[in-house]
């Protein structure tokens, strides 16, 4: 006679051998899921676009979510007078900004500042800063709730899961990498390259881009160094520099942080050729390298960042005199992105009306619209397809 405990073994086995032929059969059966994503495109086919669904006319609000303390509140600044610009310029009435402030974590108050934008203030839509951390933030916030989200972040996880709620105006970590990679090994041939990231979501989502693209290559890989925007280790990076030599050093950081490590380069480190992220080289740029510069006047720069290409003129020149004249600067990659993400919005209204939903539909059409940070583009996943080329940077010798 079996054991109680020898029975349990031949129910167990009995129960084992039943799911696994229940597994062939199901493998040899052709299963239609419920729904599925797909991988090239995707679009919005939801409800809110009756006029039912529309947003209070004569009252409409662009949502903008800027730092507005804090050492990136020159970029807050410069992306509130380029929408300032824009909204003066495109002359649309009964159209206004409102503005939240992400300085603080994204998941604290910053998530506090994004909902009291969408649903207090009634946003038609949120433009968000060069930070990818809030650009995730949002982009929950706008596919959950159906609130259109163009952003000046850089990395392109936003928009991989095909969710179209969010545009990405600005050329992602990899198209910047790629650049770079391009220009450091296979043009210049150099091979002592270090690259320079910040502890914190863009840093590290630069990092893997670029060293992506570094194997991609076939080429040697760089040194690293890794630094806190709070506490930069000076001596640390004192000794890199003298221990790996560089010829070429790419800074993924902010500008504060490169401005102070870049202050202690000049004994160590002469004549090496400095590459910047877009987020990095923010507030440096003049803006006539955006508009004429030829791969033969940028080769005899010492220090690179990217741009979109070609621009035309006329726009962004103009868009160039109005901020000089507002901020006694001239604008950099936020602040001409910034501006065109207000204009894209502005004409987008004029044909949808206060409907977020339609107002979507008109961004997703955006083809070959010549703005004043160059030709936008969205392909089916909200990226924003434009050409890049390097451009040059005037560095002054010491910067606070």
């Amino acid at each position: 006679m079996l054991s109680a405990y020898s029975k349990s073994l031949a129910v167990l086995f009995a129960a084992l051998a039943s799911l696994a032929a229940n597994s062939q059969i199901a493998a040899a059966q052709t299963v239609t899921p419920y729904a599925t994503i797909p991988s090239g495109h995707a679009t919005y086919s939801g409800p809110g676009r009756g006029h039912q669904d529309d947003l209070p006319a004569g009252s409409v609000r662009i949502g903008l979510l800027v730092p507005l303390t804090g050492p990136r509140k020159p970029e807050g600044e410069a992306i509130l007078a380029a929408a300032r610009i824009a909204l003066e310029e495109s002359k649309a009435r009964g159209l206004s900004l409102a503005i939240g402030d992400e300085t603080a974590s994204p998941w604290g108050p910053t998530a506090d500042a994004l909902i009291h934008l969408v649903m207090d203030d009634q946003v038609i839509a949120v433009l968000t800063s060069e930070s990818g951390a809030v650009a995730h933030l949002t982009e929950q916030v706008g596919n959950r709730i159906g609130v259109p989200v163009l952003t000046l972040a850089t990395d392109a996880t936003t928009t991989e899961i095909n969710l179209r709620w969010l545009f990405r105006l600005a050329p992602s970590d990899l198209a910047q990498a790629r650049a770079f990679v391009e220009d450091i090994y296979s043009k210049r041939r150099l091979t002592r390259v270090l690259l320079v990231t910040a502890r914190d979501h863009d840093g590290r989502a630069g990092a893997r881009e670029f060293l992506a693209a570094v194997r991609n290559a076939g080429a040697p890989a760089p040194s690293t160094f890794t630094v806190d925007a709070q506490k930069p280790d000076v001596d640390a990076w004192l000794a890199l520099l003298k221990h790996a030599s560089p010829q070429a050093i790419v800074f993924w950081t902010s500008a504060s942080i490169a401005n102070a490590l870049r202050s202690r380069m000049h004994s160590p480190c002469p004549g090496v050729a400095l590459y910047l992220s877009q987020a990095t080289a923010d507030g440096y740029e003049e803006p006539d390298s955006y508009f004429s510069q030829s791969s033969d006047e940028v080769s005899g720069c010492r220090a690179w960042t990217v741009a979109s290409g070609p621009i035309g003129p006329g726009r962004a020149r103009r868009f160039a005199e109005l901020y000089r004249a507002k901020m006694n600067a001239n604008p950099g990659p936020a602040a001409l992105a910034a501006f065109d993400a207000v204009r894209l919005l502005c004409d987008g209204l004029q044909k949808s009306g206060p409907n977020r939903a339609r107002l979507r539909d008109r961004l997703a059409e955006v083809t070959a619209y010549s703005g004043a940070s160059g030709v936008i583009s969205f392909d089916n996943q909200g990226n924003n397809q434009q050409p890049l080329r390097l451009v040059p940077i005037d560095l002054p010798t010491s910067r606070e």
